[in-house]
């Protein structure tokens, strides 16, 4: 299986896709034990954005976690083999099937120039550094994406470049990542990789000495981060989230409530403002069938949950800040 495919990726939708309120849901059990990773969420809620369906036929939709249902985002229009999706909240980057990049707002993507552009077959997992490392200037913004093939027993790859097509680095990886870097507020990068015994590991890669250093905690199977809050699923499908600075210090992030019983999960990502997280659900095929979003406020609670439609198999979340 390509990298790709290793990951809830994205497909089509339609206007119908129906968001399930959670008053018409069992609610998830708040853990009275749940420690708080943010404070109580902002007046302006941040808005979901998520490319839903199939692998290789996909639309970006996006709704309102305080109330209703999926829909077609208007003058966006992204090519049919989109299969990731990364940005902060404003600023985007989507990878392509074959490794395309695209950046820029949602209604302004473009291929970035320089020796970005282009089809890389084996890149993906494309992801932004936040605004905040480079002063809020796209142009001296970083994507960092991973290289490699999983099945294919070699090396990998993690790089990183800057936004307007400058300076390239590239980390070498005793074997492919599996799933997308993840930016730290110190600006390394977090991955999740194997070590040449094929153990799976937490690595963090540093892009400007080029230093890989492996993370004492259980590694997990993918990690997400924004505004100082670290998102994990663990090798059971469990989420977690908390602080970044308590995770580099070996604490493993406590596990949301309700984990066991919600389906496995798949993906996790904090908002731009870490107040929320979403979360891709998975049914007993292992597909994706769902997209639950939490507030990370005392305590933890479900705030909104939706059914992705009829043949949709596939998901990748993000958030769009709201002005």
């Amino acid at each position: 299986m390509s990298i790709i495919g290793a990951v809830a990726l994205v497909g089509t939708c339609v206007a119908a896709c129906a968001a399930v309120p959670t008053s018409s849901r069992p609610m998830a059990r708040p853990s009275p034990d749940a420690s708080p990773v943010a404070s109580a969420p902002a007046a302006g809620a941040p808005r979901l954005v998520a490319l839903v369906g199939t692998v290789g036929a996909m639309a970006l939709v996006a709704a309102d976690v305080r109330g209703g249902g999926l829909g077609p985002i208007d003058r966006v229009t992204l090519p049919p083999d989109a299969a990731w999706l990364s940005g902060d909240g404003s600023s985007f980057v989507v990878t392509t099937l074959d490794g395309r990049l695209l950046v820029g707002s949602l209604t302004d993507l473009a291929p970035p120039p320089g020796t970005l552009a282009g089809s890389q077959p084996l890149r993906a997992f494309a992801t932004l550094e936040p605004a905040s490392a480079a002063a809020g200037i796209p142009g001296q913004r970083r994507l960092a994406f991973v290289e490699g093939n999983p099945g294919s027993g070699g090396p990998g790859r993690v790089t990183v470049a800057a936004w307007d097509g400058g300076e390239t680095r590239s980390i070498t990886l005793a074997r492919p990542a599996e799933g997308a870097p993840a930016w730290l507020p110190d600006g390394r990068l977090a991955v999740v990789g194997r070590d040449r015994a094929d153990r799976p590991e937490t690595l963090l890669v540093d892009p400007q000495t080029g230093r890989i250093t492996t993370l004492d905690v259980p590694p997990p199977r993918s990690i997400g981060t924004a505004a100082g809050v670290v998102a994990t699923i663990d090798a059971g499908g469990i989420a977690h989230a908390g602080r970044v600075a308590a995770w580099l210090a070996g604490v493993a992030p406590p596990a949301l409530p309700g984990g066991s019983t919600e389906g496995a999960a798949l993906v996790a990502v904090p908002s731009p403002d870490g107040q929320e997280l979403a979360i891709v659900l998975a049914d007993a095929n292992g597909d994706a069938a769902a997209i639950r979003i939490v507030a990370l406020d005392r305590p933890w609670h479900e705030i909104a949950r939706f059914e992705l439609p009829r043949g949709a198999n596939r998901a990748v979340v993000s958030w769009l800040a709201v002005r």
